[in-house]
This record gives C-alpha cells, structure tokens and sequence, in this order.
C-alpha cells in the first residue's frame, strides 16, 4: 500500500511505515488499537505530537489495518534454553 496517499503527518507516517514493514500483536480485547512510545514528559526532546498524553492515530491508517490469520501457536513451555547464565536442573 503507498502511506503517502493516506494524507499522514511526519510520526504518523513513522508508525504506518513500522506498522507496515513489522506488523504488530495487539493483545488487548478493550475495543480499541493501542500503540505505547515514551512519555514525552520523561525526556527533554520534543515530540512531534507534543506533552499530550494520548494522541489518535487517524482514521485514513486505522481503515486500512487487518487482522490476519496465524498458524497455531508454538508450545515452548517445556524447553529452557541452556546458558551460562544459571544452573538448570
């Protein structure tokens, strides 16, 4: 899909680039899409979307995400990765 023709400012087409490129897990059944970034309180760089705490991602991005189907997921309870780090028993 071209983002550019979804009429994004500069971080929202950072996310829809990310998004696109990487996908994402969403684990939340609230309803809604949420995506987490640093507090911009936490830092002294600015951000684009300036000190407000929660920022919509525009409707132009959301209608264009979809939800794919995965393949069962992988049972990986009972194997532990042997490392320097620890003493397993």
């Amino acid at each position: 899909m071209d983002l550019s023709t979804l009429g994004l400012n500069p971080y929202e087409m950072i996310i829809a680039r990310a998004l696109q490129r990487y996908g994402m897990i969403l684990g939340d059944t609230g309803g809604g899409v949420g995506l987490v970034a640093q507090n911009p309180l936490s830092t002294a760089v600015p951000y684009p979307w300036g000190e407000q705490t929660y920022v919509d991602l525009p409707q132009s991005l959301l209608a264009h995400m979809r939800v794919l189907t995965l393949g069962r997921p992988y049972d990986n309870a009972g194997y532990v990765e042997p490392t320097g780090c620890a003493t397993l028993s």
